[in-house]
């Protein structure tokens, strides 16, 4: 390869990185959008969206924008319940054993359909379809509670999540007993089952990723102004132009987001769009660099054809 040849693979490459930037830039943006609006849906796992509707079968997720903060922390606290019983069925139906507790050939774990039922939470069945147990599942770190409900449900034994489980003295060898009540830790996180609920809803913060497609044009085009390369009209119209065209495609996964399609597909669309727009005319006009002298560049490359190998080195 020669050096025109070398010096156009270099230049093509630098602004198929440039370009990248600016799409990626577009899809942070879309995010970052849907992120900010209150629900951040691309969090929510099949499981955690099969405990919501089992919890709260009269509403939709989207209903959770118009909540107040306070109504936010019931959500929170019924979500990871339910979230913590769909675990626990469906570790036990895969065969697990949590916390001493596992299924015989043709059993099925189950869960009770009311979900304010009192006492128990868990049915586990034979093949004939009879209860052969019932079982709370309690997913908290308070060992006040669990002696809350052992003194008001005495008859069925509880699964506990790993933090109020360990204080009561059960770990993954070894089964607490209060009053009769057998406690099993599930080795479930009381914390991780909260934290997957706490990030459905993403705080109020800054997030600088909601003005990367500004910051992306700003700073390559404050760049150049620097180095002398633009003028100061210059790098303002060009900042706008990318900025322009950014906009668009953010808008057009926006669209696709909005209509139901997910934010997965805005943030595709967006990035899609963004490279079918292209940036600049600097995109595609990779010829003008066939006019540049490559002597002017890389200095006169004959001088060195006189020169020893033993004069160097």
């Amino acid at each position: 390869m020669d050096i025109k040849e070398l010096i156009k693979d270099i230049d093509k490459k630098r602004l198929q990185e440039l370009a990248l930037l600016d799409c990626l830039a577009s899809a942070l943006t879309v995010n970052a959008i849907f992120k900010d609006g209150g629900i951040d849906f691309s969090s929510i796992t099949p499981e955690m969206g099969e405990a919501f509707h089992l919890q709260y079968p009269n509403l939709e997720l989207s209903d959770l924008e118009n909540y107040s903060e306070e109504q936010f922390l019931g959500i929170v606290n019924g979500w990871k319940g339910k979230l913590f019983e769909v675990n626990l069925r469906n570790g036990l139906n895969e065969g697990n054993d949590i916390g001493g507790i596992h299924l015989d050939h043709g059993q099925v774990a189950e869960l009770v359909k009311n979900p304010t039922n009192e006492g128990f939470d868990l049915i586990i069945t034979d093949h004939s379809g009879h209860v052969v147990d019932e079982i709370q599942a309690k997913a908290t770190d308070s060992i006040s509670y669990i002696h809350e409900t052992i003194e008001k449900y005495p008859d069925y034994d509880i699964i506990a999540t790993e933090e109020s489980a360990n204080l009561l003295g059960s770990n993954f060898d070894s089964v607490a007993e209060i009053n009769g009540v057998d406690i099993h830790n599930s080795l479930m996180s009381n914390e991780d089952l909260t934290s997957k609920i706490e990030n459905v809803f993403p705080d109020d913060d800054f997030h600088i990723e909601g003005f990367s497609f500004l910051l992306v044009p700003l700073v390559r085009n404050g760049h150049r102004y620097l180095v002398g390369k633009y003028t100061v009209e210059k790098a303002v119209s060009t900042f706008v132009e990318d900025s322009g065209r950014s906009a668009i495609a953010i808008a057009g996964g926006s669209m696709l987001a909005l209509i139901g399609m997910g934010t997965g597909v805005g943030i595709v669309a967006a990035f899609v769009i963004r490279m079918a727009i292209g940036n600049n005319k600097s995109w595609g006009d990779l010829d003008r660099y066939d006019k540049i002298d490559d002597g002017k560049i890389w200095g006169d490359l004959d001088r060195y054809k006189g020169i020893k190998d033993s004069n160097i080195w």
